[in-house]
């Protein structure tokens, strides 16, 4: 019975650690979010962020779901915190330069205009500004630490491909029922 709780912690550990990650990317896109306004007060706006449970749970739970998604897919740690990380912060870092340019966010639609957007981009000079930095070397620091702190592999074929399929069909049902919805969306205007 001993040895079966020993052999447990890696992957307890692993599972905690692989949430928490995602709950910081989700910060961290909070943050990016936040300071994105220029004419509205940072600090207040983050603080908007927490005081609606709601917006808080829709912007954290991507980054988590995509995580667990790619570690079971993978059986890796780190594949999972850069599947969940990387798509994640790509889409806040543009969010974060629209609002900065245009004053306006990113929204589902504005992913369908990719090719039309490059071209926009073109004619502004995007700044590499100290947020975006901080942002990034957050982000690595996350990556470092599972690659250092977070060795567990998760062998047990059957249940990754059982949790990967799980974690597609909660993702794909959020995003249809949760992410697409006028209404959650006019709950967590702020």
């Amino acid at each position: 019975m001993a040895r079966i709780r020993l052999k447990a912690l890696p992957h307890l550990w692993a599972a905690g650690c692989l949430t928490a990650l995602g709950i910081l990317i989700g910060l961290l896109i909070l943050f990016l979010g936040s300071m994105a306004y220029i004419k509205l007060p940072s600090s207040e706006l983050l603080r908007s962020y927490f005081q609606n449970p709601l917006l808080l749970a829709l912007n954290l739970l991507p980054p988590v779901a995509l995580m667990w998604m790619f570690y079971l897919l993978f059986g890796r740690v780190w594949a999972g915190y850069l599947g969940g990380a990387v798509p994640c912060l790509m889409v806040a870092i543009v969010n974060y330069y629209k609002i900065s340019l245009r004053g306006d966010p990113l929204l589902g639609a504005d992913l369908l205009l990719a090719g039309e957007a490059a071209g926009i981009v073109g004619g502004y000079t995007l700044e590499y500004t100290t947020t975006v930095q901080a942002v990034l070397i957050c982000a690595a620091a996350g990556f470092f630490f599972v690659l250092l702190l977070v060795p567990a592999k998760l062998k047990c074929k059957p249940l990754r491909l059982v949790g990967t399929l799980v974690c597609i069909a909660g993702i794909a049902g959020g995003f249809a029922s949760l992410y697409t919805s006028s209404d959650i969306y006019a709950k967590t205007k702020n």
